[in-house]
């Protein structure tokens, strides 16, 4: 089954486009700030809440539910631009790019003047990454060093950017969580579902090693090993078919080592907990409008380095 962009599934993205509580569907080409603006339930959100948030389902609710409180995301810098390199190709790395209009050779820290911070705050406010006019360079080294990775596919080694060919990138999909009338959304990365070995990738950098047992330990503190659970089960609920779920694991510093790297059975076993989880919580609180006293309803994750442990005691 190839997922294309004239797929009967898949609807086109446009502004006239209403995402309300009871849309159901996948919809391609849907800008970030748009598929982030929405009030349901995710598994980056499932994150906060049991994660970020210690549990404190009050500050969710002020921050998610009321969006009185805000909260600052930060900038992956060259994780988003290896994102924008492998899922869109070179001309959207052009395109997220701005170079600094100011010369601020002058400056030993050039990124802590005034004139720096200003025209950040200009770039971000269009959806840019600014740069330095030396950092370019560095950049084209990024690029040229993705474009030459390759990774361990089953038995044989192909090209890393082949993994992201004949499929769809950034897929938003809107459903209930099964079981529930929860409002959910997830965003693929890139699928690939008519390939019989790899059908959804997510891409992760790190900024250590890329390797399967340190991703592992990584894989925790993100929140990734949720994901993994969450999302081909979601896939399955609106398309009809069960996939494969793989990381790709990329270094962000030269070389960009990268992997695919399946999630492991007990991974799954913990995402699959923890989704509980916060389900559970979630459900309690936007049901009773009681967000004061989460304790009773759900108990705090294990600390990360207790998860990978117990991964590998098992």
């Amino acid at each position: 089954m190839e997922i294309m962009p004239t797929d009967p599934q898949v609807i086109q993205w446009t502004p006239e486009l209403v995402i309300d509580d009871s849309f159901e569907g996948v919809v391609a080409g849907m800008p970030q700030s748009v598929y982030f603006a929405t009030k349901r339930f995710s598994t980056s959100r499932m994150k906060y809440l049991v994660y970020e948030l210690r549990g404190s389902s009050l500050q969710y609710w002020a921050i998610f539910i009321t969006m009185i409180k805000k909260i600052k995301i930060a900038n992956a810098g060259k994780g988003t631009l290896q994102h924008s390199v492998l899922l869109e190709g070179r001309q959207a790395f052009d395109d997220l790019c701005r170079i600094c209009q100011v010369d601020l050779s002058a400056y030993s820290k050039p990124k802590s003047s005034e004139y720096w911070k200003k025209d950040k705050a200009k770039a971000e406010a269009e959806g840019k990454i600014l740069l330095l006019p030396g950092e370019l360079q560095h950049y084209e080294h990024v690029i040229e060093s993705i474009t030459r990775q390759k990774v361990q596919r089953k038995n044989r080694v192909i090209n890393l950017i082949d993994l992201f060919k004949g499929g769809l990138a950034e897929l938003s999909i809107f459903t209930n969580y099964p079981g529930t009338d929860t409002p959910f959304q997830i965003r693929v990365d890139y699928a690939r579902i008519h390939d019989p070995i790899t059908n959804l990738i997510d891409l992760k950098t790190v900024s250590g090693t890329s390797m399967p047992e340190v991703w592992k330990g990584q894989a925790y503190r993100l929140g990734a090993h949720i994901q993994a659970y969450v999302y081909p089960m979601i896939y399955e609920k609106v398309l009809g078919v069960r996939p494969d779920w793989n990381w790709v694991v990329m270094e962000q510093d030269f070389p960009h080592e990268a992997r695919l790297v399946p999630p492991e059975d007990d991974m799954l076993d913990i995402g699959k907990e923890h989704a509980e989880e916060a389900m559970d919580l979630y459900q309690y609180c936007m049901r009773t409008g009681d967000w004061f006293q989460p304790s009773k309803v759900t108990k705090l994750p294990r600390p990360f380095f207790a998860n990978y442990l117990r991964g590998q005691e098992e």
